[in-house]
C-alpha cells in the first residue's frame, strides 16, 4: 500500500523564506504600546518583555511601574486571601471556647 503525499509542498514559513527584515510584519513595534503614538522607522523603540514597544525612556518606565504595582497589589490579595483563610479556620477551631472571664471568645 503507498501513501500518497500532497503535490504541493506547504507554504514555508517566513523564517525559512528569504524575506528581507523589511518584508516581515512587525504589529507590535506600530505603536507605542503605553501612549499608542505611531513609532516612526528610523527612530529608537524601547522593547520590554520582548512584545512590547515604546516611543521613549519615559514610557517604557511608565509601564514597568504600572506593572511592578500591578505585580505588588496582586501579591497582596494573595496573602490577605491565604492569611484570611488561615485565620479562619484557626479561629473556627476557637469559637466557642471561653475567655478567662468566662465570656465566649470568638
Amino acid at each position: 500500500m503507498a501513501i500518497k503525499t500532497p503535490s504541493t509542498p506547504s507554504s514555508p514559513s517566513p523564517r525559512a523564506s528569504n524575506l528581507s527584515p523589511e518584508t516581515v510584519n512587525y504589529g507590535f513595534l506600530d505603536h507605542c504600546f503605553l501612549c499608542k503614538q505611531k513609532l516612526l522607522p528610523g527612530k529608537d523603540i524601547y522593547m520590554y518583555k520582548g512584545d512590547k514597544g515604546f516611543c521613549s525612556v519615559e514610557c517604557r518606565c511608565r509601564q514597568i511601574s504600572i506593572d511592578e504595582e500591578e505585580s505588588a497589589k496582586a501579591a497582596c490579595t494573595r496573602e490577605y486571601n491565604y492569611c484570611s483563610i488561615s485565620s479562619s479556620s484557626s479561629s473556627s477551631s476557637r469559637k466557642g471556647s471561653r475567655n478567662k472571664a468566662n465570656a465566649f471568645a470568638y
